[in-house]
């Protein structure tokens, strides 16, 4: 089976590293889009039905948060995950609450 992964990760350089370890592992996951910002992402998670979300939390726009928010809210199943370098215990607290792997 293969697993739909859809990246939202506004900084170039990290988010063609996050494809290209992916794609790299060989594991059956497909990347099927990618967006700089959370509001972009959205349109497309809701047009795509990944089974896997990875999310930076700090985005222009709309951010990972937030993205989450409205994606769980529509598909409470669906995974997501977020990667960030920042060190703010407070965004941890919140993705736990959101359901965040």
């Amino acid at each position: 089976m293969e697993y739909k992964i859809y990246i939202s990760e506004d900084e170039p350089p990290i988010l063609r590293d996050i494809i290209h370890k992916i794609e790299s592992m060989g594991l059956g996951f497909q990347i099927v889009g990618h967006a700089a910002n959370g509001e972009d992402a959205y349109k497309e998670i809701i047009a795509l039905r990944p089974d896997l979300v990875i999310t930076d939390i700090r985005m222009p726009v709309l951010d990972g948060l937030a993205l989450i928010q409205m994606v769980k809210s529509d598909f409470p199943d669906m995974m997501c995950l977020i990667l960030s370098g920042f060190k703010d215990f407070e965004y941890a607290r919140q993705a736990l609450k959101l359901g965040v792997d």
